[in-house]
């Protein structure tokens, strides 16, 4: 083969090349218009008045605080409906370290419906038919239109915005701690900026002074835009709770009765003080005959006798698992002390719970043990000294503490029924649901 030959050839593949380059691009630019057409075409809208989009409810078995709101939410509000929504995550490069922020949140639409059948099997004596129709799934194939969505925790929140905004769907969220939400930790700040300079974000809704100040004094959201109710939802509401039920130690029962109620999240219960609990547990059982003879401990969540050595106590400890709202009503009049030395920091930086942790326990008649390194009581602001007992996280304070109190019980249950008044007016429900309604309907409107 000659030069000029070969050169022809050459040339005939340049060109057979370019041409395949071209039909590519003509094809890829034919598939996504294809896709947007077939997207506008037929994808169902959907237009609601208040959204709550949450991927935790419904529950097969429900329990806990959001289960607890949205259901008052559901009865309090007739335009409003629950989505829970099809998978949705949010890549970013800041977070190969964070996975919780990168996971999805929602659920398949199957695991949806077998929730939703629990959910309505359990409640089927106690809430409006209606309910059914007002719990959804958000498939992807919906355009879905709303004058306000309401969602919860930062991570949640963090990754929905996008779809929030792309439907052009105004929307409020709380900031509860925990849910990736970290004082002074850089991603945190990042997702928190990222959402309140979301053109549809409207007001979030904090349950704290710390967090308050957090947000104010970092410059993250204007005072008008945040709403601070202190504390959080419960699982009683008032026609459930009975203080009259309340059984007292030497009078009602033989045992002085300790316990410790928090969800394990994978690190052992260290984030909510459970080996604190333990060896505070041996230390009193150690110490005297008298409180010996008398003293259990009982430990309410997904907790047994492998997460930590509890042969001294197994004598004394008793494991419930996770348990429904009916059955720990009954359980806490039966208690005299709730544990709650919840530590920051712990699942990332700048972590922490909310306070106290239990004012489930303190409306029926439990005295409050309560860790409190962020002084979010704000130097006894809500809990007085008489309604509440701060404790170190450390297992002698603890321990000391208790052997204190089960020496002078009147002063225990005068302290645990001046805290059981507080947490009324604290954590009233009512109020709290009510005021969350007052906010989303007035957004809504506007």
């Amino acid at each position: 083969m000659n030069s000029t030959s070969f050169r022809n050839n050459i040339q005939k593949l340049k060109y057979k090349v370019r041409a395949r380059t071209r039909i590519r691009k003509l094809f890829s630019k034919f598939k996504i218009i294809y896709f947007k057409f077939n997207k506008i075409i037929f994808q169902r809208k959907v237009f609601e008045d208040i959204l709550i989009l949450q991927t935790y409810f419904p529950q097969e078995n429900p329990h806990g605080h959001d289960n607890a709101e949205i259901n008052s939410l559901l009865q309090k509000i007739k335009s409003i409906v629950a989505y829970r929504p099809f998978p949705i995550s949010r890549q970013e490069n800041k977070f190969e370290l964070w996975k919780v922020c990168v996971s999805a949140f929602g659920s398949s639409e199957s695991k949806f419906l077998y929730d939703k059948k629990g959910y309505l099997e359990y409640y089927k004596k106690s809430i409006n038919s209606s309910f059914k129709d007002k719990i959804k799934y958000l498939y992807p194939s919906i355009k879905l239109r709303a004058n306000l969505a309401y969602t919860n925790y930062l991570g949640q929140t963090f990754v929905l915005a996008p779809y929030l905004k792309e439907n052009r769907i105004p929307f409020i969220f709380t900031l509860y701690p925990g849910g990736s939400f970290g004082l002074n930790n850089y991603i945190s700040n990042f997702m928190l900026r990222d959402i309140f300079s979301n053109e549809y974000f409207k007001k979030v809704i904090v349950t704290n002074d710390v967090s308050l100040n957090y947000l104010l004094e970092n410059n993250f959201c204007p005072k008008e835009k945040i709403e601070l109710i202190f504390g959080g939802p419960i699982q009683f509401n008032k026609s459930q709770l009975n203080p009259s039920k309340k059984k007292f130690f030497s009078k009602d029962k033989d045992t002085f009765d300790i316990c410790f109620v928090a969800f394990n999240y994978g690190d052992n219960g260290i984030s909510k003080g459970y080996d604190l609990f333990v060896e505070s547990a041996k230390k009193i059982v150690k110490s005297s005959n008298q409180i010996n003879n008398k003293i259990r401990f009982h430990v309410v969540g997904n907790y047994d006798d492998s997460v930590f050595d509890i042969t001294d106590i197994k004598e004394k400890i008793i494991f419930y698992g996770i348990r429904d709202s009916i059955w720990l009503l009954n359980f806490y009049y039966l208690m005299d002390i709730v544990i709650c030395p919840n530590r920051p920091n712990v699942h990332y930086l700048g972590s922490f719970d909310g306070y106290p942790m239990g004012p489930e326990q303190s409306l029926c008649g439990v005295a409050m043990f309560q860790a409190d390194k962020l002084n979010i009581n704000q130097d006894f602001k809500y809990y007085k000294k008489d309604e509440i007992v701060h404790i170190e996280l450390d297992s002698n304070d603890i321990a000391s503490k208790i052997q204190y109190y089960f020496n002078n019980l009147e002063e225990l249950y005068k302290l645990a029924e001046n805290g059981r008044k507080k947490t009324e007016k604290l954590f009233d429900f009512e109020r709290r649901t009510n005021k969350i309604k007052e906010i989303l309907i007035l957004n809504a409107k506007n």
